[in-house]
């Protein structure tokens, strides 16, 4: 849902009002944020352009990228009516999910070389439009930058990760 709505709130209005007593949403979404705990991702790292260049995609459109950034959803759901009075709680989980087969723990492992399978098959589906029709960028431009962002999916050493 990245990108697809100019207000939330009136998304999640529309949820509450749909929802039964006793009803519940469940709402799953991806941070536009990559990051690494470790010092591992370089700050100026394809990553670091990719947060850049979709907020200000972001800006442009009035659909914004960043859904659970900052807890901004929560706020949303709040001002739609979810975890009022009479009204169930908000409960929030956030799960770092590697990208690539950097954790030691297989779970997490096979979980990371699915991540990154899905960005590497999804990258260009996900930015093309965005780059050449909102941002205004060329085709062989847009081709360019994806490249850089393969590269660092590709580093074995980089321990990065997003959050859902």
């Amino acid at each position: 849902m990245l990108g697809s709505f100019k207000d939330w709130t009136a998304v999640y209005k529309e949820c509450f009002r749909c929802l039964k007593p006793g009803g519940y949403l469940e709402h799953v979404e991806c941070g536009t944020h990559v990051l690494s705990d470790d010092g591992s991702l370089p700050a100026d790292s394809a990553w670091a352009d990719w947060k850049r260049i979709f907020s200000e995609a972001s800006e442009k459109t009035g659909r914004t990228f960043d859904i659970i950034d900052d807890d901004r959803w929560v706020g949303w759901m709040k001002e739609a009516g979810f975890g009022g009075e009479g009204a169930a709680e908000i409960k929030t989980r956030v799960v770092k999910t590697p990208i690539g087969a950097w954790p030691a723990e297989a779970k997490w492992k096979e979980v990371g070389l699915f991540n990154k399978l899905g960005l590497e098959r999804g990258l260009e589906g996900f930015g093309l439009y965005i780059l050449t029709s909102v941002m205004g960028w060329q085709y062989e431009e847009v081709q360019s930058w994806l490249a850089r962002v393969r590269d660092v999916l590709k580093n074995k050493s980089i321990h990065s990760y997003s959050s859902w």
